[in-house]
């Protein structure tokens, strides 16, 4: 069947019965169906609820339960928050001698390297000479 039957209301109240209007259900234009009505309305597939609880061991020796949809009752981690760089990066940086202060130290870091390139170690006191020797080369030129 092309056309369906689709009922709308009165217009007036002198036109008692209801006018029927056909409406395509299959499409005779090439340009898409922009003009057809949905026949069914879209539907979300249901949610993956988790049905498993599962204990986790944390790398501290600290563990927690929470809920998953995988069947595994105990999972150990070897690695997570508490022993990751990329998340404790502070407390490496602050504490002690790490790897970034022994870096700088032996002249290997980014700091060492810029020192090998521009020769020597620059402090606010050193600034401030180079500041007023710029300043003085740009007044000379114009005193002339």
């Amino acid at each position: 069947m092309l056309a369906r039957l689709s009922k709308t209301q009165p217009i007036s109240k002198a036109l008692s019965t209801p006018i029927y209007t056909s409406v395509r259900t299959k499409t005779t234009t090439p340009y898409g169906r922009s003009h057809i009505r949905a026949m069914r309305s879209r539907k979300l597939p249901n949610p993956v609820v988790p049905h498993f609880p599962q204990l986790v061991y944390r790398s501290d020796g600290s563990s927690f339960t929470h809920w998953t949809t995988s069947p595994r009752s105990v999972i150990t981690l070897t690695r997570d928050t508490s022993n990751n760089p990329l998340w404790s990066a502070t407390a490496r940086m602050m504490g002690g001698r790490t790897g970034v202060e022994e870096e700088e130290e032996a002249g290997t870091g980014r700091m060492g390297r810029f020192k090998r390139r521009f020769g020597k170690e620059l402090d606010v006191d050193s600034w401030s000479d180079i500041h007023e020797e710029a300043k003085a080369e740009d007044d000379a030129p114009a005193k002339k």
